[in-house]
């Protein structure tokens, strides 16, 4: 599971995530803008230049 995530960080395209944030899922697409992997934190950006922060545990697919 850990190769396959991490290898759709790795493309340049747009995706989408659907992450977990206080009990509720959410759902955002974008492109990869950053990932801290020290903070576990995955830093995307919308067509309107909108950055969202995911927490790496809080993911639960990547497409």
């Amino acid at each position: 599971m850990k190769q396959v995530f991490l290898k759709e960080l790795t493309q340049n395209k747009c995706i989408t995530v659907t992450y977990e944030q206080d009990g509720i899922l959410q759902k955002c697409q974008g492109r990869i803008y950053k990932l801290d992997l020290y903070q576990q934190l995955l830093a995307l950006r919308n067509k309107s230049q909108k950055h969202y922060f995911i927490h790496l545990n809080s993911i639960r697919s990547i497409n």
